[in-house]
């Protein structure tokens, strides 16, 4: 659902893909936290419109929680790069 009820006002491109990879990984990285659990889903795209996003616990290592933030972050020019995600991601993993 479009917030709004106008899907030809919504803007798509990898802005948008970088935000749902980074929601994707949230939920590997965090699989026992639901964290739009109860609410429909026009509550979850207002919270979502309105800056909110998923919890990040304590124990994620900075790396990722950085990766995270940057990935979903409000406003689409600010998201990371495909290519800078890709590269963060394989630091990470080596560091492991």
């Amino acid at each position: 659902m479009i917030f709004g009820g106008n899907s030809k006002s919504a803007v798509y491109g990898t802005p948008a893909d970088v935000y749902s990879i980074t929601i994707a990984l949230w939920h590997i990285l965090v699989p026992w936290v639901p964290p739009w659990s109860g609410r429909s889903h026009f509550d979850v795209y207002t919270e979502i419109f309105q800056g909110h996003r998923p919890p990040l616990p304590d124990r994620l290592a900075p790396g990722l929680v950085d990766l995270l933030r940057r990935g979903w972050a409000p406003e689409r020019r600010d998201r990371l790069p495909v290519d800078t995600m890709a590269k963060m991601v394989r630091e990470l993993w080596l560091l492991t």
